[in-house]
């Protein structure tokens, strides 16, 4: 991911918006108006942030910021760009050796390939992302288990649908996540 410095906030505006520039308090932020749909001030705050990440050059800040941008598209219906993003975060979490970022970036570019369709290349890099979460013994592989599930009853597979929405269901339980579990049963009930 190149960072032109030309389409960058001015740090006057950031400083305003922002008043704490550290990459990861301007994260935090991002992280806030996403999930609370302020799409353009996640979006600020990210171009904030770009400034010192293109600065410093930490490669784990890189990689927090890509994959950030990509969540940000994902959540704006921007799949191709999302995709592209999620692409890039995963080459800077192989060379950085960070198993458990590759394994959430293999979800995230599964989840954004069943978006746009492309069902075969989702179940491949999703298969990839559970094996890498089984071999690091990763306690939050229900949602890659649920995901893998999703693409099944889209093809309507459903007995494999069935078999990875059962796993899920087991793996949110074993971590105390009722909330999730609650929503592969509902996934569940809807295959039936």
């Amino acid at each position: 991911e190149a960072i032109d410095p030309e389409t960058l906030p001015q740090p006057a505006q950031c400083q305003r918006e922002f008043a704490q520039q550290a990459s990861e308090a301007l994260f935090e932020a991002a992280d806030a108006q996403i999930k609370a749909g302020g799409f353009e001030r996640a979006a600020m705050a990210l171009g904030c942030a770009a400034r010192s990440v293109a600065r410093d050059g930490d490669s784990v800040s890189r990689y927090e910021w890509v994959r950030r941008r990509g969540v940000l598209a994902y959540r704006q219906q921007q799949i191709g760009e999302a995709l592209g993003h999620f692409e890039c975060a995963l080459g800077l979490a192989e060379r950085n050796g960070d198993d458990a970022a590759v394994a959430k970036q293999l979800r995230n570019i599964g989840s954004a390939q069943r978006r746009i369709g492309d069902y075969r290349a989702a179940l491949r890099t999703l298969e990839r992302g559970l094996q890498a979460m089984r071999d690091g013994n990763d306690p939050a592989i229900g949602g890659t288990l649920s995901n893998i599930a999703d693409v099944y009853r889209d093809i309507a597979d459903n007995k494999q649908a069935e078999r990875y929405y059962r796993e899920a269901e087991i793996a949110f339980r074993r971590v105390g996540d009722r909330v999730e579990a609650a929503h592969v049963s509902n996934s569940l009930a809807l295959l039936a």
